[in-house]
């Protein structure tokens, strides 16, 4: 499941980016490109990609998933706890920096919880945290 241009429009007011990964043109990636919603596809390797999806991954509006939500509050350095209550069908989630500040988010689906927690904490901090560079290995 992935973010809505909605939900990727509200987190990039208070200033989140995730420039390592907003501009992948990798396998499963999803963009909203020209009004339109496209899945990067083919097969893994650079090589394989076409120039439509070049484009479409450069140009477009990156639509994060859950791993990449989780990936930018682990590269940004939060202890993140996240609990399902099957009673309530909710998720609660809470995200603690090195700070030892709390964040916290829930809703229906992991990506809700995960998508309201890191919206509070870059709303709430002075200075939106830019997460770490990691390398990325392409192996064809």
């Amino acid at each position: 499941m992935n973010l809505t241009v909605y939900s990727v429009k509200k987190l990039r007011e208070v200033g989140f980016e995730f420039k390592q990964f907003e501009n992948d043109c990798n396998i499963g990636k999803v963009y909203d490109y020209d009004g339109n919603i496209y899945t990067v596809g083919g097969k893994w390797g650079h090589s394989s990609y076409t120039s439509e999806e070049m484009e479409i991954s450069q140009k477009g509006s990156w639509l994060p998933d859950e791993s990449d939500l989780m990936k930018w509050l682990q590269l940004t350095h939060h202890d993140v706890q996240i609990a399902y209550s099957n009673e309530t069908h909710y998720f609660h989630g809470e995200a603690k920096n090195e700070k030892g500040e709390m964040f916290t988010g829930g809703g229906p689906d992991l990506l809700c919880c995960l998508e309201k927690m890191i919206y509070k904490i870059c709303k709430k901090s002075a200075v939106v945290p830019v997460p770490d560079q990691i390398m990325i290995l392409d192996i064809e």
